[in-house]
């Protein structure tokens, strides 16, 4: 068993590491461990406490505990043994503190005399109350034969624990209860009925509840004594702890010096063990059973969790038993054919703490025993006696999960491979009626015969119940079939876009009953008719159910974020990229160089939640291009297409006599105050002298943003130009160009201003 150990002199919250322990005696129990070191006590009551506290606020609490009393100690002698299990003047269990009034309360386990019994104990309470002297008394014991001259109460050693339990009403009451093993809950003492003290004159205020472990004497040593858990109950800040190896101990704050030691040590909520998935069971249809091995604990079991994954799956908690049951049945374990999964088990007691459920460890994994497989044969005919080629079987599980085999020329048909089980075998054929067998698959199975009786009879008219738009671009249809051989549905829709008919197909009959069907086709915001019509085995129609409306809203057009409308492409990658639509499942992606997508258009597809797609300049041909964005939801809906934008692809590489290319980012400047610059992006083929000015729309010249320079060919630049506070209106960017043997050029772009 791992233990977790550190003296307490070090950081607590340093908690979670590997330790040893060899040298303490023989451990009480799981959970908690405290020890009691030898010396570092001064010789008074009034020495630091040893103790491991959380805070309080002064309000009502209840705290109970499962306490392990301890197995060895050391008083003078130097050695620890058994018989100075618990020395003299010693205590351990609950610390109580109010550190406003200098109030102190100990509750539990304690030897104030120079001699015990050390395989019985007394219970009783140690008080410092006001910074005054210490009081200390054993609780008496009610059952004592002579109420005059009572016994001190005690518990015995071979009982192993104590459970203990303290009360706390803000004047009104301090009390303290006890358990023994398999016992119930008896209360001993309480504060305010006390003949023997009175109560402190000023007000009592707990804002420290915990453990201790201390003694009068520095040639004292006991432990470790081990508490199981934590339960409180009240509106503060304590929060209850079951000690585990792992458990948070952030919450608790050690106080004495360090005369102290702990360990976390084994589960004090064990897990069963010797779980088992044993053969399969006939008298459950093959369903898998699993049985097991209560926890070794002193601790009541509620119940048991029982959970199930697959091997690549995660796990799932699929049922619980009682405390008392140690077996259960699984019944999904036997899977169909093809997919029968091999399943892995396990279980985790969940204990009932003083009626404050709380889970153990889980058992050891323990595989599924797949079940066995076999096969059926049998055959098809009609009332005539001649067999029926083509016809279809279905096998179906109670999962709806099935196998689908076609007859022979003969009529004959056979299912091989199948787990063990109980099954529906249904024959269908054109012009017949559907008909279903329940067999049994298992080792001898007798063949199977079916004799199809013609069909002459249509199918019910379907009733179609709502039309009702559940999501963007979805409007579901839900419906009601009533007849036991319908394998296609039909749809009708009229509206928007013209009639159009949507199908539900399947190689086995749907279950009579409600059946829906989703239109992820419609357009948002646009009416829809709907009629329903059933179409059985024998190909028979049903009348057209009677008619429903329905729409439902738009799916939401992605927008579109860069490149902007016009921008001018001078990267080797060109990257496109689009604002995150909700519940997106994929994007697509078109460009074409018709700005009406006619022609040849690259589509691409990108899988959510990525919103971009950066392609190869180099793969897009020189000049203008159009790119527009769509959506399709999880749902399988669809938007429409964004509207598009513009951009120009241009590479400084590029041959010809063209003087030069010019783009605006932004041509739109809103609002004004955004601060943002004026990009214009130019691309010269040749040498040329480049000058770069901007006007009002009446040919006002406002700046000069590029005066006459003279460029080398293929060069690739962008001007950054911080516009004035310029009116709203619109501009114009004029780039003039004058190159060797050509007439001078003007570029003229124009870009608005607006609030």
């Amino acid at each position: 068993m791992a233990k977790i150990y550190r003296k307490i002199a070090l950081l607590f919250g340093l908690l979670c590491c590997l330790g040893s322990a060899a040298a303490w005696a023989e451990s009480p129990g799981p959970g908690l461990q405290l020890k009691l070191v030898r010396g570092n006590n001064a010789a008074a009551y009034g020495a630091p406490d040893v103790s491991l506290v959380q805070t309080w606020n002064g309000a009502a609490f209840v705290i109970e505990t499962k306490l392990y009393f301890s197995q060895a100690g050391m008083w003078e002698n130097g050695t620890y043994d058994s018989w100075h299990a618990f020395p003299r003047e010693s205590w351990y269990g609950f610390f109580l503190k109010d550190t406003v009034h200098h109030h102190e309360y100990r509750f539990g386990p304690y030897n104030m005399s120079w001699t015990m019994n050390s395989a019985i104990i007394q219970l009783g309470r140690v008080f410092h109350e006001d910074q005054g002297g210490w009081k200390k008394k054993a609780f008496m014991d009610p059952a004592s034969p002579d109420p005059e001259n009572p016994v001190a109460f005690t518990v015995t050693k071979e009982d192993r624990y104590v459970r203990m339990r303290v009360e706390y009403v803000p004047g009104e009451k301090l009390a303290f209860s006890f358990a023994r093993p398999g016992g119930e809950w008896q209360q001993i003492y309480d504060r305010y009925t006390d003949p023997d003290y009175p109560l402190p004159a000023g007000e009592i205020s707990i804002d420290r509840i915990g453990f201790t472990v201390d003694t009068y004497h520095n040639t004292s040593s006991f432990g470790p004594v081990s508490f199981s858990y934590f339960k409180v109950s009240g509106s503060g800040p304590a929060t209850t702890t079951y000690f585990t190896p792992t458990c948070d101990l952030s919450a608790w704050t050690y106080e004495g010096g360090t005369r102290g030691e702990y360990i976390l040590e084994g589960d004090p909520l064990p897990a069963p063990t010797e779980l088992s998935v044993g053969e399969r069971l006939e008298e459950n249809d093959w369903a898998a059973k699993l049985t097991w091995t209560p926890p070794a604990s002193d601790e009541t079991v509620g119940s048991y969790k029982i959970s199930r994954k697959a091997p690549t799956g995660a796990w799932q908690e699929i049922d619980s038993v009682a405390g008392d049951v140690t077996s259960y049945v699984d019944s999904a374990a036997n899977t169909f054919t093809g997919k029968q999964i091999a399943y892995v088990y396990r279980v985790a007691a969940v204990y009932d703490l003083a009626g404050d459920p709380a889970t153990g460890s889980f058992s050891n994994e323990a595989p599924a025993v797949p079940a066995a497989k076999s096969g059926l044969a049998g055959t098809v005919e009609n009332e005539q006696g001649e067999p029926l080629a083509n016809a279809k079987l279905t096998l179906s599980d109670a999962a709806g999960e099935h196998l689908a085999v076609s007859s022979d020329a003969a009529g004959a048909f056979q299912l091989t491979d199948v787990p063990y089980g109980t099954y529906a075998l249904r024959a269908f054929a054109s012009g017949y009626v559907l008909k279903t067998e329940t067999v049994k698959i298992k080792d001898g199975a007798a063949p199977v015969a079916f004799t199809l009786v013609a069909d002459t009879n249509a199918p019910q008219k379907p009733n179609l119940k709502s039309a009702v738009g559940v999501s963007p671009g979805v409007i579901r249809l839900s419906f009601e079939i009533f007849d036991e051989d319908i394998t296609l549905v039909k749809i009708h829709r009229s509206g928007a876009g013209g009639d159009k008919i949507f199908t539900m197909e399947a190689d086995s009959p749907f279950p009579s009953g409600d059946l829906t069907y989703d239109d992820i086709t419609a357009e948002g915001g646009r009416q829809y008719a709907y009629r329903v019509q059933a179409v059985d085995a024998a190909l028979w129609e049903s009348p057209l159910s009677d008619q429903m409306s329905g729409s439902t809203a738009a799916v939401p057009v992605p927008q579109l974020v860069l490149p902007v409308d016009g921008e001018v492409v001078l990267e080797e990658q060109a990257s496109f990229s689009w604002a995150e639509v909700e519940d997106a499942a994929t994007y697509i992606l078109e460009l074409s160089q018709n700005k009406g997508f006619a022609g040849e258009v690259k589509r691409y597809e990108i899988s959510a939640p990525a919103t971009e797609k950066e392609l190869s300049a180099v793969s897009l041909a020189q000049g203008a291009w159009f790119w527009r964005v769509r959506v399709i939801l999880a749902s399988g809906a669809r938007s429409a297409f964004s509207p598009a934008r513009g951009i120009t692809i241009v590479s400084a590489n590029q041959t010809g006599s063209g003087a030069a290319f010019v783009g605006l980012v932004a041509n739109r400047i809103a609002p004004k105050t955004t601060g943002e610059p004026l990009s214009i992006n130019i691309v010269l083929n040749k040498e040329a002298y480049v000058t770069v000015r901007a006007f009002t729309a009446g040919g006002r010249l406002i700046a000069t943003i590029q005066e006459r320079q003279l460029w080398a060919a293929k060069t690739e630049r962008r001007l950054d130009w911080q516009s004035p506070d310029l009116a709203n209106g619109l501009y114009l960017i004029v780039v003039s160009i004058e190159s060797e043997g050509e007439a001078k050029r003007q570029v003229i772009k124009q870009f608005v201003v607006l609030d």
